[in-house]
């Protein structure tokens, strides 16, 4: 599967793999629900990150 914006390729690959890990802000909006925060990485460690946002920490 490929996904496209404006006549740019903005990723390949199979369906699962397109939802699960999409590469792209616009990917992530065109397959479906998704979550996207507005912050800053603080820390991160063992697969797992510590967000900063308008709205306090998020892990």
């Amino acid at each position: 599967i490929g996904v496209m914006s404006r006549g740019v390729l903005e990723q390949v690959g199979d369906g699962r793999a397109i939802y699960d890990h999409p590469e792209t802000a616009f990917v992530a909006s065109f397959v479906g629900e998704n979550n996207r925060f507005a912050g800053t990485v603080a820390e991160s460690a063992g697969g797992m990150a510590a967000l900063d946002t308008p709205r306090g920490r998020l892990i």
